[in-house]
């Protein structure tokens, strides 16, 4: 949502689903379309489980590519728990990593 005024600026909040705005001292966050686009790829997946969020930048790791699914072409960073392929993208406007448990044929 593009705002450019303080009346759309408290509208907004109004939208259902809507709860606060996202700020890192003074600066409010902008997420990009490509950034919501993502997690909303992330979250429609029926293979992909055990959705987590943090702030933390990921551990240095394997970094792969998804060749799979509707995540396909995305770079992500690997972290392997309990042999289960966990990967991480990050959505650098949040300051935040979404973390989710993909099939090993889904990556390269």
């Amino acid at each position: 949502m593009n705002i450019n005024s303080s009346l759309e600026f408290h509208k907004a909040l109004s939208v259902n689903g809507a709860y606060a705005y996202i700020q890192f001292g003074k600066e409010y966050a902008r997420v990009t379309e490509k950034e919501i686009n993502q997690i909303k790829l992330l979250i429609g997946d029926k293979n992909i489980s055990e959705i987590e969020t943090n702030v933390e930048l990921p551990k240095i790791g394997e970094v792969k590519k998804i060749t799979y699914g509707p995540l396909n072409g995305l770079d992500c960073k690997i972290i392997k728990a309990d042999n289960h392929n966990k990967i991480i993208v990050r959505i650098d406007s949040l300051q935040q990593n979404i973390m989710v448990t993909i099939p090993l044929f889904a990556l390269n």
